[in-house]
């Protein structure tokens, strides 16, 4: 039998990949700055522990993405992700934002 914690994160983990992949459907043809105004309006209204876990979980992304192989379409991207990761690693926030 699985353990609830566990089927929880699995749900979890395939929600988090929907609304990603629904957020890229979006930036492919849409306004960036329309959808970047969404994401800030919709997050600046949560409780404020569940803005710094997003925020956390953003880093930890943009820092494995600073590994990620690059081509002229993503190079900016990874290039911003390695100076987030040497910015995180100065600060000691390599591993996550406080949890608070």
């Amino acid at each position: 039998m699985t353990h609830p914690v566990s089927a929880w994160r699995v749900a979890s983990k395939e929600k988090v990949v929907d609304a990603v992949l629904a957020i890229t459907r979006e930036l492919n043809g849409g306004n960036r700055q329309d959808i970047s105004e969404a994401i800030y309006e919709t997050l600046r209204t949560e409780h404020r522990t569940l803005q710094q876990a997003f925020w956390s979980a953003m880093l930890m992304a943009q820092i494995d993405y600073s590994e990620m192989h690059t081509d002229a379409r993503n190079e900016a991207a990874v290039e911003l992700a390695k100076a987030v990761r040497e910015l995180a690693i100065e600060r000691n926030i390599d591993r996550g934002l406080p949890y608070i």
